[in-house]
Parts: C-alpha cells; structure tokens; sequence
C-alpha cells in the first residue's frame, strides 16, 4: 500500500537552520527534564506534596525523562488542499526529523499525497531505517501536495505496523480535513489503545484557529495549528507536543 517516493529533491533547501536551533534548545530542556513522583518515603520532603496527600505521600522523587530511544511515527498529509502550504511542511519535517534523530529518537515517516492522482500512500523512512539521512531528506523535498485526503485510510494502512512497533506516538501533520471524517474518528480511537495520537497543522493566518478547532474535533491527545506567520513558534510548539508526560 505505501510505495517509495522515486524522486528526489534539494535537501538543503528546507534545512531551516533557525528551525533546528530553536528546536534544539527546546529539546535541551526535553533531555534534560525531570518529572517529580509522590513518594511514602525518600530523601526529599515537600510540604505541599504533605498539605495535598495529607501526609500520606509528603516525598517526591525525581525521575529523568529522556528523549533517546523513544520512538515516534510521523504521517504527512501532502494532499491538495495542503499545496499552498507545503514549502512550510517540507521544512518543517526536514528540521524536525534532522533533530530528533541527532539526540536518538528512534522516527518513522509514511504519509499520503505527494504525487499526481486522487491516492498516493507513501513511505520515506522506517523504524527499520537506523537512521535519518540525506535521502531521507530528499524525498521529503519532492512532494508535491495533490490528491484525496484519506486520512483514515492511511490509518488503517499502519494499524498492523503501529500495533507490531507501539511507538510512544503517533504525530501527523495535516489540516485537519480528511475525506472520510467519521471513519477518521473511529481509527485515530482504535489507534489510541496501542500509541497516543497527535496532531498538528500549518495554514493561512485567517483560518488557523478553525483548523485547530477541526483537529481537536477529530479526537486526538493532543493537537495544535500555527500559521505561515508565526513559524518562528513551531519548534517550541512541536517540541510541547511531543514531550514526554
């Protein structure tokens, strides 16, 4: 179902040197996070940790949450309707997955669109793949956004997949208007009980806050939209999304 991308594309062009600094910074803090978990015993006494168990838990532990070795499925959604935006979604992907496979995130890329035609499945890079690469990166940068949008297609193309690897999520990159919208619906829900489901899109600044609306309505964990002019906040806001809870 999902074919490679024969073509190739300049790579360099959507290697957004601002995109991956501040996304880098904003891992900085990711790797080097901690979460605090209630404690009957330990070493660290909290009062409002007391004041809020009653004292039954007033010990907290820190516990280091790291980015490598996660793993993380992306599906871009390279439709028609995303065409006006897809220099912005290229770099995006580039940037993104460039960083999180510098600091061991384990990544995969499937997605649909891309090509001439109503329905086009494609796959650029597996969990099989050990590593980003410059192909990688190329095939990304010759999508072109036609076609359907059949989101819940795609799904069910990855449910065996995503079932068979359990990534810690699922992010995909869309405008939040699939085809089927119900059938949509039913598998990002099937989805949720193997990874959590995410999701984000870029657009015009006019309609940005109804394609955050139509994401959420979707049903997934977590979502947010950014427009073409505030693409200085998608690094920071993709790094939120995909942090470790």
């Amino acid at each position: 179902m999902f074919k490679p991308i024969i073509g190739a594309g300049p790579a360099s062009s959507y290697r957004d040197q601002a995109f991956i600094q501040r996304m880098r910074t904003a891992m900085k803090d990711w790797k080097t996070g901690y979460v605090e978990t209630p404690q009957k015993y330990g070493t660290k006494l909290k009062v409002k940790q007391y004041i809020k168990t009653k004292g039954k838990y007033p010990f907290v532990t820190r516990i280091r949450k790291s980015a490598k070795g996660r793993k993380i499925l992306f599906v871009a959604d390279f439709s028609g309707s995303v065409e006006p935006f897809q220099e912005q979604y290229k770099k995006a992907l580039v940037s993104a997955l460039e960083v999180l496979d510098s600091i061991g995130v384990k990544t995969a890329l499937f997605g649909f669109g891309g090509e001439p035609g109503p329905k086009f499945f494609f796959k650029i890079k597996k969990f099989e793949d050990p590593k980003w690469t410059l192909n990688h990166a190329s095939k990304v940068a010759a999508l072109q956004g036609s076609g359907l949008t059949p989101t819940a297609e795609a799904y069910m193309g990855l449910e065996n997949y995503i079932k068979m690897h359990r990534p810690d999520m699922v992010v995909t990159l869309t405008d939040g208007e699939p085809n089927r919208e119900e059938a949509t619906k039913q598998m990002i829900k099937r989805l949720r009980r193997y990874t959590k489901m995410v999701a984000f899109g870029i657009g015009d600044p006019t309609n940005v806050h109804l394609m955050e609306h139509k994401l959420k309505a979707l049903g997934y964990d977590k979502t947010f939209a950014v427009s073409t002019g505030q693409m200085s906040k998608l690094p920071k806001k993709l790094v939120d999304l995909m942090a470790p809870t």
